[in-house]
């Protein structure tokens, strides 16, 4: 019909606006006109809520290659939708080949039918709906698609439920705040103030709420439980069983920062954060406990730890167990270290973790050649934090690929998620979460795992320097190391031991290698052998045999 053209090209005339002119040339004015006209017909009729989705695959034009599939969504205007729907899709193993999200004032009638688009202003409000329209990389068959839409559907619908119980969300953590102030539990004054400003900082857009429960405790024939409180449930929560929520702890805290074992279905990818707030009656006995679920935002990933609730009062009491004086040498580097550290740790670990993780990191930057291996076990015995300490220049492309291993068999492991940070400092962190497979882990002697590591990162260049140090003064090695340590590719590697690489290094220096040239026939060592090795040292041009 004429209306439903007119929409279309109002929609088509918003994707223009929406994409990048290369993209819009690539697509085709045509192709793009009656994909906007196809989404009108799409959206034609919308209920309030209502959340329209199509996932499907055009057909394939000759010449057009391996053609495209196209994700379609309308629904209202929400935060999170396109950071969502984009992670959804790769993690289903699909590119984004283009992607047009306008925002659009749909007016529709008591039907849910589409009358017009309008900006703000008179008439009938409008309502601000997303439309978006994405080419994907080309799903296989109408039963791929039909998964993958049903996919998409479930973190839409964590979405919609996050946005609708935000406000609310934000709410209770003011209330948990306010009765921390009001009937202050039976902890230090310190703690108490820490934990209040806390909920003020993640209520102030430093958390992303998504999901939240109180539960109260009841105590049966063998021991305590949690049991969620009826009708608190607000946002992702809401579709959680209980059994998704984060166990009973024996540990005496006030204030709890862990991750779920769940990884989030909005905004962005990772475990999902929970902070933990227990509640005490007026006796000061354990009643409860107030769960917040969300991320996180990258700001505080990034802010001094100085500024941060609860991690400012680890911090300062981290620097008052060293007896360092004050902007000494020593009070800085330790400070480097804690402003260095994964913001989880900081938050997750107890102050007396913090402290030995401190007195290891101090201890190998005497020994930078050496490998430091710093082991937290969450307290519910989900995963264990790895901080793996080592020099950058024994981080080679497949330092991280040696070590991920070792420590996954140790630990008992599943799942793994590694963070390299390589800074200014001469030792390279890495931060390596290890989730327990099936909720038990064996025993773990951590010095003997970390000589396990040390051993498994040794390389061709820390033997060469080893048999060089054997052999010559300290002063003579470390002139050769520095010369020659890059100078060997690694077929040479593969084929020649440290120790007869030194006798080449030897020869090479040599007066005879700057001049004509060198033959140096190598007998084997074991008489058995029957192989001998005639070796040609020359500086310059190479000599053909």
């Amino acid at each position: 019909s004429a209306r439903q053209r007119k929409l279309a090209a109002r929609l088509l005339r918003a994707w223009r606006a929406n994409l990048p002119p290369p993209q819009w040339s690539a697509a085709g004015t045509a192709s793009l006109r009656a994909a906007a006209e196809a989404q009108v017909l799409f959206a034609a009729q919308r209920a309030p809520r209502q959340t329209l989705l199509r996932v499907y695959s055009p057909p394939v034009l000759p010449g057009s290659g391996s053609g495209y599939s196209v994700v379609e969504l309308i629904t209202d205007d929400m935060p999170f939708l396109v950071d969502t729907l984009n992670v959804a899709i790769g993690e289903a193993g699909y590119s984004v080949q283009l992607n047009s999200r306008p925002i659009l004032g749909a007016v529709r009638g008591a039907n849910g039918r589409l009358l017009h688009f309008r900006e703000r202003g008179a008439g009938r409000a409008p309502v601000s709906e997303s439309w978006q329209y994405l080419r994907i990389d080309r799903v296989p068959g109408a039963q791929e698609c039909a998964a993958l839409r049903q996919r998409l559907a479930a973190v839409l619908r964590d979405v919609r439920l996050a946005c609708e119980g935000w406000q609310a969300m934000r709410k209770a953590a003011l209330a948990v705040r306010e009765q921390l102030q009001r009937q202050p539990p039976p902890f230090p004054a310190a703690t108490v103030a820490e934990s209040v400003a806390l909920l003020a900082y993640m209520e102030d857009n430093h958390f992303t709420f998504l999901g939240f429960r109180r539960s109260r405790i009841r105590r049966r024939a063998d021991g305590p439980h949690l049991e969620p409180i009826a009708g608190s449930a607000l946002g992702i929560v809401r579709a959680l069983p209980p059994a998704e929520l984060v166990p009973l702890r024996a540990k005496r805290e006030l204030l709890v920062v862990t991750k779920a074992n769940r990884r989030s279905t909005v905004h962005r990818p990772g475990y999902l954060d929970c902070i933990i707030i227990k509640e005490f009656d007026r006796r000061g006995r354990l009643v409860g406990e107030a769960q917040f679920l969300g991320l996180w935002t990258s700001n505080t990933y990034h802010a001094d730890p100085r500024t941060v609730p609860l991690m400012r009062l680890k911090v300062e009491r981290v620097m008052a167990a060293f007896p360092f004086r004050p902007s000494s040498h020593d009070s800085k580097r330790l400070l480097s270290i804690l402003d260095n550290l994964p913001r989880d740790e900081l938050f997750q670990a107890s102050t007396a973790e913090l402290r030995r993780c401190a007195r290891a990191v101090l201890a190998i930057e005497e020994r930078p050649h050496g490998v430091c291996l710093v082991l937290r076990r969450d307290e519910m015995r989900r995963f264990w934090s790895c901080l793996v300490y080592l020099s950058r220049e024994r981080l080679d492309r497949e330092a991280l690929g040696r070590i991920e291993p070792v420590l996954k068999q140790a630990l008992g492991g599943g799942q793994l998620d590694s963070a390299l940070a390589v800074g200014d400092a001469p030792l390279a962190q890495l931060h390596i979460t290890v989730r327990i497979a099936d909720g038990t882990a064996p025993t773990v002697n951590r010095r003997a795992l970390e000589r396990e590591l040390d051993a498994t990162l040794v390389t061709w260049r820390d033997r060469l320097r080893l048999a060089l140090r054997a052999q010559r003064d300290e002063a003579a090695a470390v002139d050769l190391e520095r010369r020659y340590a890059h100078a060997f590719p690694a077929a040479y590697q593969q084929d020649v031991t440290p120790a007869l690489a030194v006798q080449d290094i030897a020869d090479l220096d040599g007066e005879a290698a700057r001049g004509a040239g060198l033959l140096r026939l190598r007998l084997p060592a074991d008489a058995s052998k029957t192989r001998a090795h005639l070796r040609l040292l020359r500086h310059g041009e190479p000599l053909a045999i």
